[in-house]
């Protein structure tokens, strides 16, 4: 905003100037250099939203009534006559203008919301109030759309592309071409597209103000708009502040101090947010998702979505955060150094232990107002992007949204709607099949017919292999079983407490089976079953290369081999008191290190050559 008052200040004396000026002569500021309309109606939208608190109707409101009251009180600013017109009247109706006056005053908007569709949105709504021509709101969308993107680290080029697709204005001209054949308009089809120009052919701040003014015409306007989208790339330095301040009167200051401190607020939490965006971001680097796609793309996809409903600044972060601990080696003191205690208790109650059922987890959610909005996000943009899914996966993630998802409150229309369109890319020959159909078509009905082979490989010994955040392992098993049980396919693996895999499997709810040729890879099986995870990476050591599995979290060892992708159903503990004989004890757990068994669905079993 202050960049928008600066250009206005530095532009006046030059208003309506019929000839270029140029540029590197004139001075900044004259005895006569003050504060026009421009600054009196930039400070109005801003009072405005400061009071308005992001509630529409209210805010349109006082979009009115602060215009109105500071216009009619500096009544000699230098209005246009139908602004002057409408400022004096009783009525609410706009009067259909296409002035620059809507893009003038807008700056505020862009600095207030923290996201391009909110700007937007409000930016209009302050147009259209009184510049309710096409021509009047989008160039007050434009200008905003340009300071916003400006503010949240966008380049030149990529401002001048979307403004140019989205708004249509022609901002291949250069400064030269505009001083050729000056117009002296106070439209925003004009003079918006000559501020913007000056601002893409700036070097700093100053040198974008003087570009603005040396076309002449509006130059109040014209600088004002520039000067907006300048501050956002550039900043206000403290002598142009200086500048500004003695000649805004005492009767304004007071807004412009408020304004001030609540940017100053926001800008803290902007930091906040950076600072636990690139902790996120750190803390999932080189995790991918189903899709291939950076793993991280997901959390902030949430927290962007948490953000365009104006959630505030603990739910995004808990959104940034909230697979932190499932899938990460992040710690609960780095979560609370960067969201706060409310931040880590909402991430500790979506973090889903392998024991928990599903109904105990889904209201567990519910009772704490951060968690559920933030699992509400995340499932709509799991159903946004299971699209590159088969229709396997699919099926399943649409009968768990409809059976604890579709009551999420707030959230019901859009995950419906969301559940529907991923509905809609099954194939219609898959679309209504039974589950028995389905699990026939993973090839597990060939399961059964093959489990005494699968006996037999198992004796041999297969690979293991689990994964919590960051840490994986492989391990070699011998020990199992195969076979039907609550009515799922089973395999049963036996894991002593004292093993490293255990310490992975009480992080996670998943792994996979890997029955490889037992020759071809004897030296991998032989160092795997004898030596520990904790002290030795046996991936890197061995040169055994992983795949990314098709539905659970823990890879596969890229091999020819048969391969299982199972999720823990059940686990229960071996003891002594359970054992038929003490015979059996001593034979087998002299050492006290007792087993824990896994029962666990196989999800998809396949071959690969």
């Amino acid at each position: 905003m202050l960049g928008a008052i600066l250009g206005d200040i530095i532009g006046s004396p030059y208003e309506f100037s019929r000839e270029p000026i140029e540029e590197r002569e004139f001075p900044l500021f004259r005895e006569d250099s003050d504060f026009t309309d421009d600054t009196v109606m930039t400070l109005a939208i801003a009072d405005a939203l400061m009071e308005g608190e992001e509630d529409k109707e209210k805010t349109r409101a006082l979009f009115i009534s602060k215009m109105r009251k500071l216009g009619r009180f500096y009544a000699n600013a230098g209005y246009g006559e139908m602004f002057m017109q409408w400022l004096c009247r009783q009525d609410d109706e706009p009067y259909n203008s296409f002035g620059n006056g809507s893009a003038m005053r807008v700056s505020p908007v862009a600095w207030m919301f923290d996201n391009l569709d909110k700007v937007e949105e409000f930016a209009e709504l302050s147009a259209e109030v009184t510049h309710n021509h096409p021509e009047g709101i989008k160039g007050a969308k434009a200008v905003a759309a340009a300071i916003y993107m400006a503010r949240t680290g966008s380049s030149r080029f990529e401002i001048k592309k979307y403004i140019e697709t989205k708004y249509g204005y022609d901002l291949d001209r250069t400064i030269e071409d505009i001083r050729a054949y000056p117009q002296v308009s106070a439209s925003c089809q004009i003079t918006v597209p000559q501020a913007i120009i000056a601002f893409l052919e700036s070097e700093d701040m100053e040198s974008a103000i003087r570009k603005a003014v040396s076309l002449g015409g509006d130059t109040d306007t014209i600088a004002a708009i520039t000067g907006s989208i300048a501050e956002a790339y550039y900043s206000v330095s403290d002598s142009y502040k200086k500048e500004i301040f003695k000649r805004i009167p005492s009767d304004l200051m007071p807004i412009l101090e408020r304004w001030q401190a609540l940017m100053r607020k926001k800008k803290t939490q902007r930091m906040y947010y950076d600072e636990a965006y690139k902790y996120a971001e750190l803390m999932h680097e080189d995790q991918k998702r189903i899709g291939g796609e950076a793993y991280f793309t997901h959390p902030a996809a949430v927290a962007e979505i948490l953000n365009k409903r104006d959630f505030p600044l603990e739910y995004r972060i808990a959104g940034l955060f909230h697979d932190l601990l499932e899938v990460t080696d992040a710690e609960e003191d780095r979560i609370m150094a960067y969201g706060g205690p409310e931040v880590l208790e909402a991430v500790k109650i979506m973090t889903k232990e392998y024991y928990l059922d599903m109904e105990t987890f889904i209201n567990r959610v519910k009772s704490n107002p951060i968690a559920m909005n933030v699992k509400g996000a995340d499932r709509v943009h799991n159903l946004t992007t299971a699209v590159v899914t088969d229709w396997r996966f699919k099926k399943r993630f649409i009968e768990e949204t409809r059976k604890w998802y579709y009551d999420f409150p707030g959230w019901e229309e859009e995950i419906r709607a969301k559940t529907e369109a991923l509905e809609a890319t099954i194939p219609e020959e898959y679309r209504f099949k039974k589950e028995e159909e389905i699990k026939k078509s993973f090839g597990l009905d060939k399961l059964f017919g093959m489990s005494s082979n699968v006996l037999k490989m198992l004796d041999k010994g297969a690979f293991l292999t689990t994964k919590s955040g960051q840490k994986k392992n492989t391990m070699v098993i011998s020990w199992g079983a195969v076979g039907e049980m609550w009515g799922k396919p089973m395999i049963m693996i036996m894991i002593r407490r004292s093993r490293y895999t255990r310490e992975l499997l009480d992080g996670s709810s998943d792994f996979t089976v890997t029955f490889a040729d037992p020759e071809k890879l004897k030296e991998e099986l032989d160092f795997c079953g004898k030596e520990s995870g904790r002290n030795v990476n046996k991936f890197a050591k061995l040169g055994l290369v992983t795949k990314d599995s098709k539905y659970v979290e823990a890879s596969i060892i890229d091999t020819p081999a048969l391969h299982f992708e199972c999720k823990t159903f059940y686990r229960t503990e071996v003891n002594a008191e359970g054992l038929s004989s003490a015979a059996d004890y001593d034979e087998f757990y002299a050492d006290g290190d007792m087993h824990t068994l896994y029962f666990a669905e196989i999800v998809e079993a396949y071959e690969t050559e």
